[in-house]
């Protein structure tokens, strides 16, 4: 969902700007995704209590819960129940309890709807470079796509307009580990992941 608006620094060459009231992003929440899944969608419910959010149930094997996609939005699914989606889902350990974990949800053609990222590695001609702090911007991640960059503050959305269409794109970035007065940073044994999310908007 938009989050608070930020302002980028224009020192950074930012073609980026806020979403616009008409702009919904759709999101993809991490803990219901737990393996790669292609097929038609058997079901689609909203969450109970949850407004905005649904879940979306993809025809095959197993117990539903392993085939399950919970996606958030304030606009109109991009798909209907019986429409093919890909769900593309990596995970890889860096730390003794933590994890990153890459999503993707696509339409069967392998178009991408939504994307939520905690490696900044490129992919599909998406890079992502993590920026020093600005001003009182703890955290910044420069998201570039043909060309086009949008330098996104932590807790922020941001539009990003390219070619291929319109996106939009935000940030989370991990605060520092709580410290007492005078003693050293604690050994993280679990890192948190900075997490960027993509989403294409619709058209008008």
């Amino acid at each position: 969902m938009p989050g608070p608006q930020s302002p980028a620094v224009a020192s950074d060459d930012d073609a980026s700007s806020p979403l616009g009231d008409g702009d919904v992003p759709l999101t993809i929440d991490p803990a219901s995704i737990k393996r790669s899944l292609r097929g038609p969608v058997a079901s689609i419910a909203a969450v109970p209590d949850a407004h905005g959010w649904f879940d979306a149930v993809i025809a095959g094997d197993g117990a539903p819960s392993t085939r399950t996609v919970r996606l958030g939005t304030k606009a109109r699914l991009p798909f209907t129940a019986g429409e093919t989606i890909d769900v593309r889902w990596s995970q890889r350990q860096i730390g003794w309890d933590a994890w990153t974990v890459d999503l993707e949800v696509r339409d069967a053609s392998g178009a991408l709807w939504a994307g939520l990222y905690t490696t900044m590695v490129e992919r599909d001609g998406w890079s992502f470079e993590l920026l020093p702090a600005a001003a009182d911007i703890p955290c910044r991640v420069a998201v570039t796509h043909q060309s086009r960059r949008a330098v996104v503050p932590t807790g922020a959305w941001r539009k990003l307009e390219t070619p291929d269409g319109a996106w939009a794109t935000s940030a989370e970035c991990p605060g520092p580990l709580p410290t007492l007065p005078g003693e050293p940073p604690p050994n993280d044994d679990s890192p948190d992941p900075t997490v960027v999310a993509i989403s294409r908007l619709a058209g008008p």
